[in-house]
């Protein structure tokens, strides 16, 4: 893995259109201040498996769209938060449908689904910094 100022800076992106997640994970690459590891996983099943086969001390942050394939968004969060609860990654939430209050309360940030790609990436990275200090 690798680090930023000590701590481990490894982010997973979740999409189900796997075009728009390889673009979030490179443009992820291209704004953070370090060099980060971005996986990327195509619905929540996958994200599950991926984040089990690897540590889950160094998971800082899940980019999530709501609309996936066999669970939401919301419903990998608390999958996340239910088998890992002594980890704190950041969640941030990718979506064009209103999502309800119980699911927004566990995302740190919810964004509407745009072609700014990069603000998008670069606002995670603002936020990662943030609660790194």
């Amino acid at each position: 893995m690798v680090f930023h100022g000590g701590e481990p800076l490894y982010i997973l992106v979740v999409d189900d259109d796997r075009a728009r997640g390889q673009n979030i994970a490179r443009a992820l690459r291209s704004v953070c201040d370090e060099e980060i590891e971005v996986l990327t996983a195509p619905d929540g099943n996958t994200a599950l498996l991926i984040i089990a086969e690897n540590p889950i001390e160094e998971l800082s942050a899940i980019v999530t769209n709501y609309g996936l394939p066999g669970m939401t968004g919301g419903e990998l969060a608390q999958h996340v938060a239910d088998q890992w609860p002594e980890v704190d990654p950041l969640f941030v939430l990718w979506t064009k449908k209103i999502v309800p209050e119980v699911v927004s309360d566990r995302f740190r940030m919810i964004r509407a689904k745009s072609p700014d790609i990069s603000d998008f990436a670069g606002a995670i990275n603002e936020m990662l910094l943030a609660h790194r200090s």
